[in-house]
Parts: C-alpha cells; sequence; structure tokens
C-alpha cells in the first residue's frame, strides 16, 4: 500500500471591497498538496511564486501540520 497523500484546497477571496464578506469570486486556482513518506523531512515547492514559500519550519502547512499532531498526541512523520 502507497504512503503517498495528496489534497488540493481551492483558493477564495475574500473583503471586496464594499461588499465585505457577501461578495466572492470563482477562482480556477487550487493549493496542490503532496506528501511522501521519507527517511527526512524536506519541502519543496513547486509552481508560480514558489521562491516565496518557507521551506523550512516556517512553512504554514508544516506548522498546522504539526500542531495537529501534538494536539491529537500524534507523531508527525517524516515526509
Amino acid at each position: 500500500m502507497s504512503r503517498n497523500y495528496s489534497f488540493r484546497v481551492p483558493a477564495g477571496t475574500s473583503n471586496l471591497g464594499a461588499g465585505f464578506d457577501s461578495l466572492g469570486l470563482a477562482l480556477e486556482m487550487y493549493l496542490r498538496v503532496r506528501l511522501e513518506l521519507s527517511n527526512k523531512m524536506e519541502i519543496v515547492a513547486l509552481g508560480i511564486d514558489s521562491a516565496e514559500i518557507p521551506t523550512t519550519s516556517d512553512n504554514l502547512i508544516l506548522r498546522v501540520a504539526k500542531r495537529v499532531a501534538t494536539e491529537r498526541n500524534r507523531e508527525l512523520p517524516p515526509f
């Protein structure tokens, strides 16, 4: 069985000027994340503006994953 996981999150809009939270746009943009279990933790950012994505412990996805694991008393494996 494969120990790889992937998910995609749709982009969204918020606070479009005078429309506040009552207006939104449908965007065909997604954040795609692929996790592959590994021997060491490594983040590889690809795509538009990938140079702006931290590949260190400051990475938001990594921080959220660590927090969820801690809250559930689980250990996050290297990926």
